[in-house]
């Protein structure tokens, strides 16, 4: 391996003086010779001095030296070149350093080749960090500008100061542990600054960074190698290669990965359009690598721009951004429109916390969105889409200076303006209809002939009790558990008139199966 003075520098704890001008960050060290006058010197070599007199060697040069001089010899010389020098005690000679030396070239040819083959075999930046961990002995960092943990490595005593950790531990979070897929844009612009450092606030802990920039000076990410030691030259010198591994990593990794993202892509939008009947069990597979299961809670969003914005907002870069700010959402690019699908079981957000998130996106970007109900079968998604595109269909023709349209919200409007025949029935029953119907199979109760009740005699709690032959005691307990069940407002007229609709599509259903 190819080291230079600034990282052995940190190898060894008896250091009296050093020099390194800037150019000597160039890892030039191949191996080390002990110096004699009549070397023909080469620039790739540590040369070992262990007599306190002056070398006969040319001044200037890039050549590498390494003085070994007694505690108490008061040299009559000047040191040259990039150079560190010893000093020599009674339990520390030239075989020791010889010693420290050969462990240190065993140590960084080592790690090198394992950087190597982590290159080659295309690991994880996880891998990597863990890696560095064993030459820098302590816990490194890799994130982007939003602060999102692209990987890290835990160790009891892991202090980065601002990183979002699980309460009361010293442990980073899970979700934020995992690799994320960086956006392609990044990996083309790398670039780097020196490496500086910060103390935390009772000055334990040092934090070295590493900032990443654009071409444009545009900040766009930061690698820190947190420790509890002494900054030192070489620590930073390796901290530059450490990031020049991991520029390469990322590029390899990344493409590797988007390649993976883009198949499942491919496959969803093939099953959007209804061509991936026959392939259910391949989808399926490819959705358990993403880390999704079938039955997850789900809900959808289509988004579309204006007319005069649809060329500046949905492109497969937007359907990248979607992808990079929200976890557990799988973005598709559709017929000029967004398809976004989230996972609600991994998500530690709700359906209206996630719908929260990107109301600022649509709005400061002038997009509209519909959104769905929740649903708990993956491969019902296509329905979805559709649901969630009437209600932003439906929402922009009636509501036009508003963003967000829930499809509970306009479910109405949208059967009176398109009828019931524009989207799948199971898609246009509220689901949890659906729940009170399988709760009434399961249990043996009656909760859905009461609701119907209620609805058919138009809130006529009467003639309701009369046909159900029950006690106005019991009529007005079943109607507090469905008014719990049902989660809609029956003191609405539109969401009365709306169940009333569905009840009929209900029966007809049932009176056509029989016949």
């Amino acid at each position: 391996m190819n080291l230079n003075l600034q990282i052995l520098y940190d190898e060894f704890t008896n250091v009296r003086s050093y020099h390194f001008p800037a150019s000597s960050t160039k890892r030039k060290i191949t191996t080390f010779s002990s110096y004699t006058p009549d070397l023909q010197l080469r620039q790739d070599i540590l040369y070992l001095v262990p007599e306190p007199i002056e070398p006969a060697f040319p001044d200037g040069g890039e050549y590498f030296f390494l003085y070994l001089t007694p505690d108490n010899c008061q040299r009559d010389y000047a040191c040259r070149g990039n150079y560190l020098e010893l000093i020599q005690t009674e339990n520390y000679g030239l075989p020791e350093v010889i010693r420290d030396l050969e462990n240190a070239f065993l140590k960084y040819d080592l790690w090198e080749q394992e950087l190597t083959d982590a290159l080659m075999k295309k690991k994880s930046i996880s891998y990597l960090c863990r890696l560095g961990q064993k030459v820098f002995q302590n816990p490194i960092l890799v994130h982007n500008p939003e602060y999102e943990i692209l990987a890290a490595v835990e160790s009891d005593t892991i202090h980065f100061t601002y990183t979002v950790r699980e309460p009361h531990t010293n442990h980073l979070q899970e979700a934020l542990v995992k690799d994320l897929i960086f956006r392609k844009d990044y990996l083309d612009t790398f670039n780097y600054t020196s490496p500086e450092y910060w103390l935390d606030d009772d000055d334990e802990t040092l934090s070295i960074y590493m900032n990443l920039f654009d071409y444009s000076r545009k900040y766009i990410g930061r690698i820190i190698i947190d420790e509890n030691q002494k900054f030192g030259f070489g620590t930073a010198a390796l901290l530059v290669f450490f990031v020049k591994f991991l520029e390469a990593t990322l590029r390899n990794n990344t493409i590797k990965k988007l390649d993976t993202l883009q198949i499942f892509k491919n496959s969803c939008l093939e099953h959007l359009s209804g061509v991936y009947s026959l392939r259910r069990e391949e989808l399926k597979t490819e959705l358990l690598l993403y880390g999704w299961k079938p039955f997850d809670a789900y809900f959808c969003i289509n988004i579309q721009a204006p007319t005069q914005s649809v060329k500046l907002h949905v492109t497969p870069y937007e359907s990248l951004l979607f992808d990079h700010y929200i976890p557990d959402c799988l973005t598709l690019n559709y017929q000029d429109e967004l398809v976004l699908i989230f996972n609600l079981t991994r998500s530690s957000k709700t359906r209206e916390e996630e719908c929260a998130q990107i109301a600022y996106i649509v709005r400061e970007n002038l997009l509209s969105a519909g959104i769905s109900t929740e649903f708990s079968d993956f491969f019902e998604f296509p329905a979805y889409y559709k649901q969630a595109k009437a209600a932003r269909l439906t929402g922009t023709r009636l509501y036009p200076t508003q963003w967000l349209f829930k499809f509970e919200n306009v479910a109405l409007k949208h059967v009176l303006i398109n009828g019931t025949d524009s989207l799948p029935f199971h898609v246009l029953m509220p689901a949890t209809l659906n729940s009170i119907i399988k709760y009434d199979q399961l249990h043996g109760t009656e909760y859905y002939r009461t609701l119907r009740n209620f609805v058919l005699y138009d809130k006529k709690t009467a003639d309701a009790i009369e046909d159900l032959y029950v006690h106005r005691s019991t009529f007005k307990s079943r109607m507090k558990k469905i008014s719990e069940m049902l989660v809609l407002n029956l003191n609405d007229p539109d969401v009365v008139f709306y169940l009333k609709i569905i009840i009929h599509l209900l029966e007809s259903d049932a009176e056509r199966s029989k016949r």
